[in-house]
């Protein structure tokens, strides 16, 4: 799986596609965005609070993304009225199938992905995203594969960012170097064992 730090930057970047009027309204959109993507590990609190240890991991499929975009438009219509007015749905849409994309190019943990559809779980043979493992800040290879991911996504969500794409686009050579660090933490993470 990708770690927390990682789909939350990418909610983050999302977000900052939706237009606001303010830093208060701009920080609710990315808390917003942040909390659409990382929605579907909130099974975990199941396992870390209960012992329940859910599998094959529903919240990590199409079905699950698809009510995970409807409570995100339900908000946006009956609760958040004023301060998601900017953030459109195919933005609300994009972030809540976000997560499962990002898990399934790990590699690692094989999920329903076409659930309700089919049962059948999958992940990419070879993935290009570093496994978060076990959050635990005396592990090693969490920091390692924090670096590395954040050494892909930083890029990525550059990219995807409306703010961070301008600021690229006004300094070129921070666009290369974004595409170069992109590219070997990818070959470094492509080499780590799975």
């Amino acid at each position: 799986m990708s770690s927390i730090f990682g789909h939350a930057l990418i909610g983050a970047a999302i977000g900052d596609n939706a237009k606001s009027e303010s830093k208060s309204e701009q920080l609710f959109l990315s808390l917003f965005f942040m909390g659409l993507v990382v929605c579907p590990d909130l099974d975990y609190l199941l396992t870390w609070c209960f012992g329940v240890n859910i599998a094959p991991r529903y919240t990590h499929s199409i079905g699950a993304s698809v009510v995970i975009a409807c409570i995100g438009l339900g908000l946006k219509k009956y609760v958040f009225v004023k301060r998601l007015r900017n953030a459109n749905s195919l933005l609300i849409g994009v972030a809540s199938m976000a997560h499962v994309f990002m898990d399934y190019c790990v590699g690692v943990h094989k999920n329903p992905i076409f659930w309700p559809l089919a049962d059948s779980v999958y992940a990419l043979n070879h993935g290009f995203l570093p496994s978060a493992g076990k959050l635990d800040i005396l592990n090693f290879y969490f920091w390692r594969n924090l670096a590395i991911e954040m050494g892909i996504l930083v890029p990525v969500a550059a990219f995807i960012s409306a703010r961070g794409r301008n600021a690229l686009k006004k300094r070129v050579y921070i666009a290369i170097l974004a595409v170069g660090v992109l590219m070997l933490c990818g070959y470094i993470s492509i080499g780590l064992s799975r």
